[in-house]
């Protein structure tokens, strides 16, 4: 799985939302870099993490890999 991709598209619907990677990671309980670092694809997302992420930004999965499938 590419997690550049998936990344960037939750950067991308963050923009779109008005939200920040900071919004995100309190909302995940995590630290900025943390995030950061999903959204640069460096880190693996968890599952449990990939749902809430989902939750908070009121998406379906298939919204954030779309273009990997």
């Amino acid at each position: 799985m590419d997690y550049k991709i998936i990344g960037n598209n939750l950067l991308a619907h963050l923009k779109r939302q008005n939200k920040t990677q900071t919004d995100l990671a309190n909302h995940l309980n995590k630290s900025k870099q943390s995030v950061n670092n999903i959204i640069n694809g460096k880190n693996k997302i968890k599952l449990d993490e990939l749902i809430s992420i989902l939750d908070y930004l009121e998406l379906e999965l298939y919204d954030i890999i779309k273009e990997i499938i």
